[in-house]
């Protein structure tokens, strides 16, 4: 595994794992030597300051259902599900339910999509694809079948094709997360944080150097060109540098990973002899 534990050869800025110019509604609002997960801090206000500057494109369409779902704190959320496949024939912005579709989106029946969300042109949206909230999509992603996206940043071509979580992530560009990946975004919590309703504040040791997020909640940050092989799993805190690869059916603890990491599994099950007991067909 070739993990990083020295800080000084550590880089938590924007442009060490992005390209800037392909980040979706804040390439000119964010500069690229911020600390990355700036990115996740101002996601609402950002998404915010999009529909309350918008106004209104076009009809809301005939095919979607639209609901103010009461929430436990009092308030509501904006949930819109998709009765039928649907293609946008050009930008729609809604900013009464907070929502932006580029021209070409596909949104296959069955999707949900809670808002605030900013779904970018000719990006696939498909069965059963559930969209949490404060979600920003860049141009000609796929959001799979059964994948759920929460509190998260895809840039450009991003592909989470098939039955994953993204909570409180950033991907990059041409990042693919293969069928199964679930990016974790809360560790643990004892019998009583949960009862009261503590969220301890995240942060990350390397030899004694301290990485505090200052989040509750932090999935990984996975940089551009970045392949996750099917069925990992990413623990809380993960920093994966371009172009890096992270095999199948991996649990990668939380840590950084710089630029062109290769993590494999370091146990491979024999293989097995033929029994003797059974005839060949």
């Amino acid at each position: 595994m070739n993990e990083t534990t020295d800080s000084n050869t550590m880089d938590f800025s924007v442009k060490y794992f992005f390209d800037i110019n392909n980040i979706p509604l804040f390439k000119d609002t964010i500069h690229e030597d911020q600390l990355v997960w700036v990115l996740l801090d101002s996601l609402e206000s950002r998404l915010k300051a999009f529909f309350e500057k918008s106004a209104v494109t076009a009809e809301p369409p005939a095919e979607f259902d639209y609901w103010r779902k009461p929430t436990r704190e009092g308030g509501v959320e904006n949930v819109i599900t998709v009765r039928h496949g649907w293609i946008a024939q050009t930008d729609i912005v809604l900013p009464e339910w907070e929502l932006f579709l580029g021209k070409g989106v596909i949104l296959e029946p069955t999707v949900i999509i809670k808002t605030p969300a900013y779904i970018d042109r000719n990006t696939e949206v498909r069965q059963g694809a559930y969209i949490r909230g404060n979600v920003v999509i860049g141009a000609d992603c796929t959001v799979g079948h059964n994948t759920e996206v929460k509190n998260s940043l895809f840039m450009r071509h991003t592909e989470a094709g098939h039955f994953a979580y993204i909570g409180d992530s950033l991907l990059g560009s041409y990042v693919n997360l293969g069928a199964g990946t679930k990016l974790a975004n809360l560790p643990f919590r004892t019998h009583e944080q949960k009862k009261h309703i503590i969220f301890p504040e995240l942060n990350m040791d390397l030899n004694n150097y301290k990485i505090d997020v200052k989040r509750f909640k932090f999935g990984a940050v996975i940089g551009d060109g970045s392949e996750i092989g099917c069925n990992s799993t990413l623990a809380p805190v993960t920093f994966i540098g371009p172009d890096s690869w992270i095999y199948p059916c991996i649990y990668l603890k939380k840590g950084f990973y710089p630029h062109r990491s290769i993590v494999k599994n370091p146990v491979i099950p024999p293989v097995a002899k033929k029994r003797a007991d059974i005839p060949p067909a």
